[in-house]
């Protein structure tokens, strides 16, 4: 191909300067992606940091709340957990006592069916004789 160079003059631009462009604008897209990295790293670091602040607030809390001295919340559910088992050994007692109850008349009532079976078992024998 057999082509005369394009004048200088009339080139729209020459390569030194399409690379330099190229290498510019290269450049200062890794700065920008350097910054955003650096925004993004230092975004997550703080956002450990709060998030093991938290844990260990939270932690602390936990330990308070469940400790005997300054649990208010854990001596509230003892003492509920306490009166609800005072509770149900009062009702247990009273099932209790009426169970026994129940088998004393059961036990008084059968003892005067064995008495009045055999009082009649006797006046049939004596009857027969």
């Amino acid at each position: 191909m057999n082509l005369d160079d394009i004048p200088r003059d009339e080139l729209m631009r020459d390569e030194v300067e399409i690379s330099m462009s190229f290498l510019i604008t290269q450049v200062e897209m890794e700065s920008a992606l350097a910054v955003d990295y650096d925004s993004i790293s230092e975004a997550t670091r703080k956002i450990a940091g709060d998030l093991q602040e938290d844990i260990l607030s939270f932690d602390t809390k936990e330990k308070y709340a469940v400790s005997a001295v300054g649990g208010s919340l854990f001596n509230k559910h003892r003492d509920t957990i306490s009166r609800h088992g005072s509770a149900l050994r009062v009702t247990l007692n009273k099932v209790r006592g009426k169970v026994k109850e129940g088998y004393s008349l059961l036990n008084s009532r059968i003892e005067a069916l064995d008495f009045d079976v055999e009082r009649q078992a006797e006046e049939e024998l004596a009857d027969d004789a």
